[in-house]
């Protein structure tokens, strides 16, 4: 299926850019289709009215800071691109954007200069880009940071994939100001040898399938629990790129998430779903830029949270652990030396709780990691 220009704006949901990125893109495109400024093609002409119009509106917006998974980025510096996706950084500094399937027309976007400024990345709160000391997460609240999770380094192996079958948890019953933003997440990055901190390879990444919960912002349109998710990666030419979310997600609901290297070539497939529905997955392709992924992590970030009743209370489960090298050999066991962070406010806990498996997980870790919080508990 060829997607035109108007379904592809409806198709990655228009009104959920709110103009996050899209000065940028729209130059690209503007670039790209300037010699429709000559066409007789009625639509074409169309499609540059939309364009300039577009172009002005998102222009005379002022920036703001939104939360991802990877911190607090300026809105231009996120870029919400369809399912199927392939992106990667260009030798000229741009994100280039392919479909995998041919679904739509290939394009390259612009990111605008405050994307490489360093205060794009916000150290709003106490969000920090680099783990100086680890685990790096938050101690107490308010908190704009991971807060609970499990690491692993493998130190003689490269990881190739790692998924995991997320449970949600309850709905946090307290709201904040606004902003409130719990992602839970497996994912891993390519480091200098320590935890969450420098790069090798073409720049620091991380690789996300991201379950949210945000009620007003991320989630808001087009769900009706505060439930939703996304894959998610950061950061191709310092652009936060994510496909759009799956939504009306409830508690206790299953979910899937994953990544994985593709065979003979350099790149990663990110992979969002139902657990039941796996042929509507969001997926995203991830350019590997001969990076060595070499930390994994499963993990609750939140912003916006000052108060214990924003957490989701209950268990969220993360099971059918499974991670896997170049080889495609399992690197988890019993034995596989994760470092959990200690308690945190309001009951908050990850807990490494023995399971038993069934004959079809031979593959999978004997346990699960739960993400806790009680929900009642005062901050200490």
């Amino acid at each position: 299926m060829t997607v035109s220009f108007f379904e592809f704006f409806s198709f990655s949901r228009l009104s959920a850019f709110k103009c996050v990125g899209l000065s940028g893109f729209l130059f690209s495109v503007f670039n790209l289709k300037k010699k429709l400024i000559f066409a007789d093609n009625l639509e074409r002409k169309k499609e540059m009215i939309f364009l300039v119009s577009l172009l002005l509106y998102c222009q005379a917006s002022n920036s703001a800071y939104v939360a991802t998974p990877f911190g607090f980025r300026l809105e231009e510096c996120v870029l919400s691109v369809p399912s199927g996706s392939r992106v990667r950084e260009t030798e000229s500094g741009t994100v280039s954007v392919m479909s995998i399937n041919g679904d739509f027309e290939a394009f390259e976007y612009v990111p605008p200069a405050s994307c490489h400024d360093e205060v794009s990345w916000s150290n709003v709160g106490n969000y920090t880009k680099d783990c100086d000391q680890t685990p790096c997460t938050c101690d107490s609240l308010p908190c704009n940071n991971w807060i609970n999770n499990a690491g692993y380094f493998p130190r003689d192996k490269k990881i190739a994939g790692f998924s995991s079958v997320y449970t949600v948890p309850e709905n946090p019953t307290g709201l904040s100001g606004g902003g409130q933003t719990l992602f839970y997440f497996i994912g891993a990055e390519n480091t200098d040898g320590l935890p969450r901190h420098g790069q090798n390879g073409v720049g620091r990444t991380i690789l996300q399938p991201v379950l949210t919960w945000a009620p007003s912002n991320w989630c808001r349109n087009g769900t009706e629990t505060g439930w939703c998710m996304s894959s998610w990666n950061c950061c191709p030419a310092n652009i936060t790129v994510h496909t759009p979310y799956i939504f009306n997600i409830k508690s206790g609901e299953k979910l899937l998430g994953y990544f994985n290297k593709t065979a003979n070539e350099d790149s990663y497939i990110v992979s969002s779903s139902r657990l039941d529905d796996s042929a509507n997955a969001q997926v995203l392709s991830v350019s590997g830029g001969n990076r060595t992924f070499n930390w994994a992590d499963v993990t609750l970030e939140v912003y916006s949270i000052e108060a214990c009743d924003q957490f989701a209370p209950g268990e969220m489960i993360f099971s059918d652990l499974k991670m896997w090298d170049t080889n495609y050999e399992s690197m988890i066991d019993e034995n596989t030396p994760w470092l959990l962070t200690s308690p945190r406010p309001c009951g908050g806990t990850i807990e490494k709780r023995r399971t038993k498996r069934r004959s079809d997980q031979s593959d999978a870790a004997d346990y699960d990691f739960i993400i806790s919080y009680d929900g009642a508990t005062e901050i200490p």
